[in-house]
């Protein structure tokens, strides 16, 4: 087959050394990329890598770097750099003389078609003709062989429309390679396509063409016209230093079939030892490249065993997190439980105090009740805490009890006033304030305070109240760790009848109640509804930490 592939071999059968050029620039490409984190730059890396050892002959690191460029590009969507990479991925089962990888080169024209570049279509249908010609050749299917003709003949027809010399010249090398060098339809072939490269000074399209044409002019009985032609090749290449395996190849191969022509067996010994040994070399490397893929196979396996493995732990897992949520609800419910029974004995104290002044002692015991039941709901909630290992679990029982001392709080600053139906809000807010942040471990953040006498009555303090405990508390998460000076402000100011109540810090910002309120958290969902009970609108906003704004009529 007359193909042009860029590979490199020493006269020996070992490949050639790497050329420090190429490697040097895809090393720093990958550097840079590195550097810059530019994803697409160090794609680009890995296919300049895949080039170098393309050139080497080592196919089977190539096609490695190929792989690596092509998990970078491929989730990106259709590009140059993808079309030109699937390309490259097509060619390499025609390095190791199998199957030519037709699906690959589909995917290459499928691509330079959504992108409209004709330039790329020159190459993927000349791997697609060179595709179905080897399946004519070897089924002997005459439908493949016109197949094969009219990619190439798609090929020169880009190529006249672009007035792109070297896709001309490579249509004329794909028909004269379709025919064969025992045909001598092919050379008229290859003199156009040597007259083409050579006009564009092409060194390697023009040496190879110089070879095939040479060895098919020797097939032809022109032995002196061949033979100028494959020494005028070898002259180049030498003076150029084109390291080529498969330019090496087909020179060795063109003057072993010169030689035996000429009757000089001699020679055509030597060369054909020297051709022997490339092939023995290139089986090495095929051999070599089969051991490696078994070897990713089995490391496969390996991993997807350990996928199995995890996902059977992952299932553990779950069912711990249920049994953590289960014992969360519970919680909840106790806290709920908790405040339903506060509201129920304040309304049972207000109604029995306005009946008459004699059940003064019994609203005392009531609320000297309530304290220890709330004082023990604390404990109990602060025990469960200790008792559990899941640090979430933990996490939500303490903010359950943090709550109830709140609670607390509120409930002393409604029955230890004398005016138990109304409550300063001058005095309350600050002291439940000061009450949580001494809970969650802030006792000595800033306070700025700017709240003004207002009174309250009792239903609306305790909304108040369990409002602002939940906005300080997730000020305490969110705000104030690995902050070396956490300030709260608290202003509550009357205008014209409306209350406005806001409570800011200076956390990082936003975000972090904003996650929670996406989440459905309960904190959040107790905010919302101690709202619609004060039958107001509030609002977050970001200025230097995060604002929660709260408007409602007095």
């Amino acid at each position: 087959m007359f193909l042009w592939l860029p590979l490199a071999v020493s006269g020996e059968g070992a490949p050639l050394p790497l050329n420090a050029g190429k490697i040097r620039r895809a090393k720093e490409a990958e550097q840079q990329a590195l550097r810059n984190k530019d994803s697409l730059q160090l794609a680009e890396a890995y296919y300049l890598y895949g080039k170098a050892y393309t050139f080497a002959g080592d196919h089977t690191l190539s096609h490695r770097y190929f792989l690596r460029a092509l998990a970078i590009l491929e989730p990106r969507g259709d590009s140059y750099e993808l079309g030109r990479l699937y390309c490259r991925l097509a060619e390499y089962p025609v390095y190791l003389k199998n199957s030519h990888e037709m699906q690959y080169a589909r995917m290459a024209t499928d691509v330079f078609k959504r992108i409209g570049s004709l330039t790329g279509l020159t190459t993927s249908y000349s791997l697609l003709g060179q595709g179905y010609e080897k399946e004519a050749r070897e089924k002997g299917n005459k439908a493949f062989a016109d197949s094969a003709l009219s990619y190439f003949a798609a090929v020169e027809k880009i190529g006249i429309r672009l007035k792109d010399t070297a896709a001309i010249a490579q249509a004329n090398l794909l028909f004269a390679e379709f025919y064969g060098n025992s045909n001598p339809r092919c050379i008229p072939y290859l003199e156009k396509a040597l007259t083409l490269f050579s006009a564009k000074e092409n060194r390697r399209p023009v040496v190879n063409t110089m070879i095939i044409l040479g060895d098919a002019y020797c097939v032809a009985g022109q032995l002196q016209r061949g033979y100028a032609l494959l020494m005028r090749a070898k002259q180049l290449c030498e003076e150029k230093g084109m390291d080529d395996y498969q330019l090496a190849l087909t020179l060795d191969g063109a003057l072993v079939r010169y030689y035996e022509k000429a009757g000089m067996w001699k020679e055509a010994f030597a060369y054909h030892k020297r051709l022997s040994l490339n092939e023995k070399a290139r089986f090495v490397r095929e051999r070599d490249g089969a051991f490696l893929r078994l070897q990713t196979e089995y490391e496969t396996g390996k991993k997807e065993a350990l996928v199995k493995a995890q996902k059977r732990e992952l299932g553990l897992n779950r069912k711990l997190m249920k049994v953590q949520r289960d014992v969360i609800v519970s919680v909840a419910m106790l806290f709920v439980l908790a405040v339903g029974v506060s509201i129920l004995f304040f309304r049972l104290s207000r109604k029995n105090h306005r009946m008459s002044e004699k059940n003064g002692q019994l609203v005392k015991e009531q609320n000297h009740r309530l304290k220890n039941n709330l004082q023990m709901i604390s404990s109990l909630l602060n025990l469960q805490a200790r008792a559990l290992s899941d640090t979430d679990a933990r996490k939500a029982v303490q903010e359950s009890r943090l709550r109830v001392q709140s609670m607390a709080i509120i409930q002393r600053a409604l029955y230890d006033n004398t005016r138990p139906e109304h409550v300063d809000l001058s005095v309350f807010i600050p002291e439940l304030t000061e009450g949580v942040l001494f809970a969650c471990g802030y006792a000595d953040a800033r306070q700025v305070y700017e709240v003004a006498p207002v009174l309250l009555d009792a239903d609306r303090i305790t909304s108040l109240g369990f409002l602002l405990t939940e906005l300080v508390m997730n000020a305490c998460k969110y705000a104030f760790p690995d902050n070396p000076e956490p300030v709260l402000t608290v202003n509550c100011l009357e205008t014209e009848g409306m209350i406005r109540f806001t409570v800011a810090d200076n956390g990082p910002g936003f975000e972090g109640l904003k996650a929670g309120r996406e989440t459905g958290s309960f904190g959040m969902r107790l905010v919302e509804l101690q709202v619609n009970q004060l039958y107001g609108t509030h609002r977050f906003t970001r200025d230097k930490g995060t604002v929660f704004t709260l408007e409602f009529k007095k």
